[in-house]
């Protein structure tokens, strides 16, 4: 009939139609792979010639306005957009240079509220409510005052400060630039970056992460313990993508919370950053290297004189730093089965103790700027 044959030519077109658009998201699926592929290779290409050149930086927007000069002291204002560093894109980064007796400071500020540690990865604990990060060394103890926020900056924020620096000298190697105020002493603000470059390389050893995260908690009949995760730490020269450990106690009753505390160290991420790493222990939660502590002032030495020198180092490093590890977890998990308050008398007991058994006698090193570790 007639109408069962327009709906055959319906049909017709239809199955043509399908057929047409098959091919074309063919033919797009397959424009869409070249992309990826040249821009891949591009990629390519581009990492070998950072490779080649590490200190390249670039930028779209660059203001600076001169805020105080006299006698010896001088502040900038400074703002940077789509700033590329060290392999790092910033869409803005707002800053104050600031020169005084020779040596140069710079004070990082918000560029999203406190909300946001933007143009920071991680803004440090200690200046949570604060507009602006006071990177200016002092002379004092690393963990006080201006020092606490240059020794509180995550892995890549203390690696991005330095470019920062070095790439700012450079820039006033051309006094000349337009972009320049008149009135800036760009001789005496170079100098003093590049005295500010040698006092970061010269800071005491600290342990820097990018991140931490409360993997889980656990509380089972007298047993409990935090997990924690770090990713990108570096102590010194060394450097890992992510260590895996936990914070743990065993209580019997009817003795108070945090009697036999230890750090853990499970099999897993853990093997690949100890280098003496072994199964201390192995039970129901597994195989780990386990470093226990008891109340008052206890150590398990036989542990601690089976790690190497460096493994030491990062787990006295872990120690000292579990206060502000603790704080950064707070932010994050307000609400935990214990109170935060009774974690953190458990990581004074341990870096009291450890501080006791091993630096009892020994007197606090400077490093060149006066910096106390």
């Amino acid at each position: 009939s007639r109408a069962l044959d327009e709906s055959d030519t319906e049909n017709q077109q239809l199955l043509i139609q399908l057929h047409q658009t098959q091919e074309e998201l063919e033919r797009s699926l397959l424009r869409c792979q070249a992309s990826q592929a040249q821009l891949g290779a591009q990629q390519a290409r581009l990492q070998k010639i950072l490779k080649h050149h590490p200190d390249y930086w670039d930028f779209d927007i660059l203001e600076i306005n001169l805020l105080e000069s006299n006698g010896n002291q001088q502040v900038a204002q400074w703002r940077l957009t789509e700033l590329y560093i060290g392999g790092r894109l910033i869409p803005e980064i707002r800053f104050k240079t600031c020169l005084a007796n020779g040596l140069a400071g710079i004070v990082i500020q918000r560029t999203e509220g406190t909300d946001s540690p933007a143009p920071l990865l991680r803004w440090p604990n200690g200046f949570a409510t604060a507009e602006e990060l006071p990177c200016i060394p002092t002379r004092g103890p690393s963990t006080q005052g201006n020092n606490a926020a240059l020794s509180g900056l995550s892995t890549s924020d203390w690696d991005t400060l330095q470019r920062l620096a070095r790439q700012l000298a450079g820039l006033l190697t051309q006094p000349t630039d337009s972009r320049l105020p008149k009135q800036l002493n760009a001789a005496a603000l170079r100098n003093g970056l590049l005295a500010f470059t040698k006092t970061l390389a010269n800071w005491p050893k600290m342990l820097r992460y990018d991140s931490i995260r409360l993997q889980e908690t656990l509380r089972n009949q007298g047993y409990e313990r935090l997990g924690i995760t770090l990713g990108n730490l570096r102590l010194g020269h060394h450097h890992w993508p992510a260590l895996d450990y936990r914070l743990a106690t065993v209580d019997i009753k009817p003795l108070p919370f945090g009697q036999n505390p230890r750090l853990e160290f499970p099999d897993g991420s853990a093997r690949g950053v100890l280098q003496n790493w072994f199964a201390e222990s192995n039970d129901s939660h597994g195989p780990r290297l386990e470093l226990r502590f008891a109340q008052p002032n206890a150590m398990d030495t036989n542990v601690w004189g089976a790690l190497s020198q460096n493994d030491q180092q990062l787990i006295g490093a872990l120690i000292k730093t579990l206060p502000l590890q603790l704080e950064d977890l707070k932010q994050a998990n307000p609400t935990a089965s214990r109170p935060w308050q009774d974690w953190q008398a458990l990581a004074g007991m341990l870096r009291d103790t450890l501080r006791d058994i091993l630096i009892r006698s020994t007197a606090p090193r400077r490093t060149p700027a006066g910096i106390e570790e």
